[in-house]
Order: C-alpha cells, then sequence, then structure tokens
C-alpha cells in the first residue's frame, strides 16, 4: 500500500476540516458484499498449473501478443528479458455460468502469494462483470497475458515531456472480428487494480453508447474544460494559422468511469481481505487522485485550477481523465456508480467546475508548491504516476 498519510494529514490541515471522509451509499456496500471472492486458488485440485522458460518459439509468440502502440522498445526489450513461463489453466463456474480461464504469466521472479492474489482479484472481478447490469452475453473464455515486470509509471511535474507511453499505459485488452480477445498486462506496478480495469473492458457492459449520448448532450460544457495549446498533430485542424486539435472526450469519459470502477472494486476488495476501513480508503483514494491531478497543472505550468484548463501536451486523454475520475470518487454518494446515467454523468461533467471541487484541486497545487521538501516523508509520491494507492 502507497503511503499517503503526510499528504492527507496536509491536505485536511489546509481544508480546516480534519473529518474529511466520503459517505459510500449503503446501496452500494450492499451491492459489493454480493460478489466475494472464491477460494479457487493455485494448488486447487481443479487448477492446472504448468511451468516452463521461454525459448524462441515463446519469443515469436510473445511479439505477436505484443504489437500495439502502447508497448514502446523500452517496454518491449524489458518483455523479452523475461525468462519463465508459467500457464495457469481453470473453469470457474459462479452461478452456474462457466467461465474458461487461462493466464499466460512471463515473469524472471514472483512468490505464490502474487500469483495468488492474481487469481483472487480475478475471481472477484469475473464474479462481478458477469452479474452486474444483468449482462446475457458474457464470455465464455477469458484470455490474460500478464508481463511481470518492473516498470513504474513517472511523473516528474517539473520536467517537460513527461505524458510518454513509458509513463501512461500499464494495459491493454484487444478485440478481434473473431472474437479471439485477450488482455496484456505489462507492469507489476497496481497489477490487481489493472486487471480490473482491463476485465472491465472486455466485458463492456454497454457503456460505449450512453458515453456517446451524454457527449451529445454535454458537448458544450466538455468543450468548455479543456483546450489544447498549439500542438501539429496530423488529426488537428488549423484556423487561422493555429493548431485546434480534436479532443477525444469519448475516450477521456470511458476510460474515467473505467478506472474509477476498477478503483471501488479493488478498494472494496482489499479491504475485505486486510480488514481495513473502505470508506476510509476510498477517500485516501480521492485525496490521491487530486494530488495526481495537481502534478498535471503544475507540469502544464498551471498553478491555479481555471476553466478551460489550457493543456500543453498532446496527451490530452490521460491528463484529462484524472480529472473525472477524481469527480466521480467525490461524488459517490450522489450517483449509482455501478448503474451510472446520463443525469449521473452530467452531474460528474458539472461538478468539475464546482468550487468545492476547484478548492480541492489547488489545495494539492500549494502542497506540491510549498509542502513537498518539509513535510512529505515519503517522496516516492512526489514522482509517480500510479492511479491507485493500492497494490
Amino acid at each position: 500500500m502507497f503511503n499517503i498519510e503526510n499528504l492527507i494529514k496536509i491536505f485536511r490541515n489546509k481544508n480546516k476540516d480534519k473529518k474529511i471522509l466520503l459517505k459510500i451509499p449503503k446501496a452500494l456496500t450492499k451491492e459489493l458484499n454480493k460478489y466475494k471472492s472464491t477460494d479457487l486458488g493455485i494448488n486447487n485440485k481443479n487448477v492446472n498449473n504448468i511451468d516452463g522458460t521461454i525459448n524462441k518459439i515463446y519469443n515469436d509468440e510473445i511479439l505477436d501478443k505484443i504489437k500495439s502502440s502502447y508497448i514502446t522498445d523500452k517496454i518491449k526489450d524489458k518483455i523479452l528479458n523475461l525468462k519463465n513461463q508459467k500457464i495457469i489453466t481453470y473453469n470457474l463456474n459462479i452461478d452456474n455460468i462457466l467461465t474458461n480461464i487461462e493466464i499466460n504469466l512471463y515473469y524472471n521472479k514472483i512468490s505464490l502469494k502474487k500469483i495468488e492474489e492474481i487469481i483472487d482479484t480475478l475471481n472477484f472481478g469475473i464474479n462481478f462483470y458477469q452479474n452486474i447490469n444483468n449482462i446475457n452475453n458474457n464470455p465464455k473464455k477469458i484470455d490474460i497475458n500478464i508481463f511481470y515486470c518492473n516498470i513504474k509509471k513517472t511523473l516528474k511535474y517539473k520536467s517537460k515531456n513527461q505524458f510518454k507511453k513509458e509513463n501512461i499505459n500499464s494495459a491493454f485488452t484487444n478485440f478481434s472480428s473473431n472474437k479471439d480477445n485477450y488482455i496484456v498486462i505489462y507492469r507489476q506496478e497496481e497489477l490487481n487494480k489493472v486487471l480490473l480495469h482491463e476485465l472491465k473492458h472486455y466485458y463492456d457492459n454497454n457503456f460505449s453508447s450512453l458515453i456517446d449520448k451524454a457527449i451529445s448532450k454535454d458537448l458544450s460544457k466538455l468543450t468548455n474544460l479543456m483546450k489544447i495549446n498549439n500542438i501539429s498533430n496530423k488529426n488537428n485542424n488549423t484556423k487561422n494559422g493555429k493548431v485546434i486539435e480534436k479532443i477525444n472526450y469519448f475516450t477521456i469519459l470511458n476510460e474515467a468511469y473505467v478506472e474509477t470502477i476498477a478503483t471501488i472494486l479493488y478498494t472494496y476488495h482489499y479491504t475485505n481481505k486486510n480488514n481495513k476501513d473502505f470508506g476510509d480508503l476510498i477517500t485516501q483514494q480521492y485525496i490521491f487522485s487530486l494530488f495526481q491531478s495537481a502534478k498535471i497543472l503544475l507540469n502544464q505550468n498551471i498553478d491555479k485550477l481555471e476553466y478551460p484548463i489550457i493543456l500543453n501536451s498532446y496527451n490530452e486523454n490521460s491528463i484529462g481523465y484524472h480529472f473525472i475520475k477524481s469527480s466521480l470518487l467525490r461524488n459517490i454518494s450522489k450517483i449509482d456508480i455501478l448503474n451510472i446515467d446520463l443525469d449521473d454523468i452530467s452531474l460528474i461533467i458539472k461538478s468539475i467546475t464546482n468550487k468545492d471541487f476547484i478548492n480541492d484541486i489547488d489545495s494539492n497545487i500549494d502542497i506540491l508548491n510549498n509542502d513537498i521538501n518539509k513535510n512529505i516523508k515519503d517522496k516516492n509520491i512526489v514522482n509517480t504516476f500510479r492511479m491507485n494507492i493500492l497494490d
């Protein structure tokens, strides 16, 4: 668990409210309580577990799996330096719905405990996603490829050129026309939360059409939130000599929601496994999300949140959804987060301009400007660009 106790203490002092705690709706906790993890672990007699080393043939298979714009040469080199492979297969039967699981784990060194945590988180996620929203078209097979690389996401907010692919993505879900879909995860960092994020994409839950409707409904509000400053890009339009980049609001809203759901699910799962308080950890997740958003603004030479946010970076998708995620967490008591609708999305977009939300962001900017060196004990928090506090 990432230690942010000093950050929370400073944040609360600046807001003159030491009892900041997000209120978790009883309905949300009641719904999540339905989806306990199973006891199906690596040593269960129904789980097949094959160990091996990676040879030239396996390397060719790996290269085929990792053909993605997310995978840079630096990340690819890390992946291809992994020496061992473990193949884990089993059938998961929940409420008479049978799912065939195949996990291809590539690693140099990993503990049995970590593998058990991956399987446990996966089973919890499948149990949740296949039941929520009455989905009838559940996948019969889930193919997961985990490249257990020690590559951390960083953001040195005082430096330029930080929004690189090495610092942003951790995984992707590949969809094909013949339904040969698979998930690829290539970082150790936040692995279980990332797994729940990609599972959300894998199951889809018919969220895409809702986002399209939300963008049509609130486009004017969205366009007044964020603009890109003179970045040359082949997808841009040029007007009066200035470059106007087309912002992908679909990706921003979609990724923000998927990330928020994954964070809530993993925080809930983590609290059950470690006897923690769900509301307290969700509050910590919210404050950390604000802190990460503040880093982005300072990196873009913005020391006070005002709209529209004028960004100098081309990667507005990864930038924008930090703010949406923060707003989603802040409003967890006001919306049905697991069954979000058009009105909920409108509320989230509107609440980003709320003065209390702006004050929360500005408080974290102030922390970064004035408190980091003397009051933040764990310096890892300063340069990380991870999305949540739990591993």
